[in-house]
């Protein structure tokens, strides 16, 4: 039974991957203006020349990322072109040109206020990964602490009144808030987590999802699991909004201080999904959610137990958490089957550990808690040792 829902996995991902849009046969040329000039590229293509890729396929849930230098002083406007050739499956060549223009300025303040921590944090992952590839393990974290420490670093000697003396807390811009738990999220994913807990396998295949998926996804849920409270959704939470959407639950820290022993939670990383039950929770609550007053630890395949889309009495909660499990997989532009876990507080060692690498904000073996690992970039920058 335990590899059924492998297996439904598999078939319905390879059956959204065969039946969802896809070009053949694609190249792609990005251009930018004088004085800006392509100096790498991240995911997965072949290099022609140095502004030609080619991809042999190439489908609306891939991301390419481009590292750009400056190598003169630019004008008050710069222009990006990206052209994509590429083949639909009914055979039509068709080409796809995106051409934007981005102002420039000299003041850092405006570069840091207006940054994008998205964007930011998911190219420094893909660099990580593909400096991973290609030397130590280590050597990629490293790099990646490092590139952020300079961000920041550099924030408060030109942005703070802090810039000589030591700061009591870590500086950084609004747009900027979250890059420390992005980067730090970052290097306690499968990709690049230390140790040797983590199987070639499964370390492979998590690089490659870091190199190819772009940020909305990467980000969150796989990077930065959501965290929901199952036993304290609101009234109107995992029912429509009268817009087709789905009223979504409030999100939670990452962290084993909000698993209280009486509830039920939902940590949804889009590669899989747990289901964390506390020790002392009602039965009653886990009947109405899965049917059952008990559930053992282990692989599990979430039932649905709806008349039609409309509850049965008693299985309410069973209705909206399935409402919600699609809304997820939305989010994620249903790339994904993940397999659900049953985790419970007491139970199988195996998937504690694996819920414990989810909850990026605690301490691991991998790297510190989140709080810590402030305090520590906070203290190289201040001593300016990065």
């Amino acid at each position: 039974m335990a590899g059924r829902p492998e297996a439904v996995r598999f078939s319905s991902e390879f059956g959204q991957h065969l039946a969802g849009a896809a070009g053949l046969e694609a190249v792609l040329r990005v251009r930018a203006s004088k004085g800006l000039r392509m100096s790498a590229y991240y995911g997965h293509f072949f290099l022609r020349s140095l502004d030609l890729l080619a991809l042999p396929s190439v489908d609306p849930g891939r991301c390419y990322a481009v590292d750009l230098e400056i190598d003169e002083t630019l004008p008050p406007v710069v222009y990006f072109q990206t052209a994509l050739l590429h083949t639909t499956a009914l055979g039509e060549r068709r080409i796809r040109v995106v051409t934007q223009a981005v102002p420039t300025t000299d003041n850092a303040h405006s570069v840091f206020h207006h940054a994008d921590q998205s964007a930011i944090a998911a190219l420094l992952a893909k660099k990580a990964v593909d400096r991973a590839l290609s030397a130590r393990l280590e050597d990629a974290r490293e790099a990646l602490q490092h590139k952020t420490l300079e961000i920041l670093g550099a924030f408060k000697t030109l942005c703070t009144q802090a810039s000589s003396g030591a700061a009591t807390q870590l500086q950084a811009p609004r747009a900027l808030r979250l890059l420390p738990l992005l980067t730090l999220a970052t290097l306690k994913h499968p990709a690049l987590r230390g140790g040797n807990n983590v199987r070639v396998a499964d370390r492979i295949a998590a690089m490659s999802l870091v190199l190819t998926l772009p940020p909305e996804t990467l980000l969150q849920p796989l990077l930065v699991p959501r965290v929901y409270a199952l036993h304290e959704l609101e009234p109107n939470v995992g029912l429509d909004d009268g817009s087709g959407s789905v009223v979504m639950p409030q999100l939670l820290p990452l962290s084993a201080e909000v698993l209280a022993p009486r509830g039920v939670f939902l940590v949804y990383s889009g590669a899989d999904a747990i289901l964390w039950v506390g020790r002392d929770v009602d039965p009653s609550m886990i009947a109405s959610l899965v049917g059952e007053p008990h559930v053992q630890s282990g692989v599990f395949t979430f039932p649905d137990l709806s008349d039609n889309g409309s509850p049965r009495p008693g299985f309410e909660l069973n209705m909206r958490t399935n409402n919600l499990l699609r809304a997820l997989s939305l989010l994620c532009h249903g790339m994904w089957a993940p397999p659900m876990f049953v985790c419970r507080e007491d139970g199988d060692q195996q998937v504690r550990l694996l819920l414990a690498q989810r909850l990026v904000e605690d301490m691991d073996t991998a790297a510190p808690s989140y709080s810590q690992f402030l305090n520590q970039m906070r203290d190289k920058i201040n001593r300016g040792s990065f």
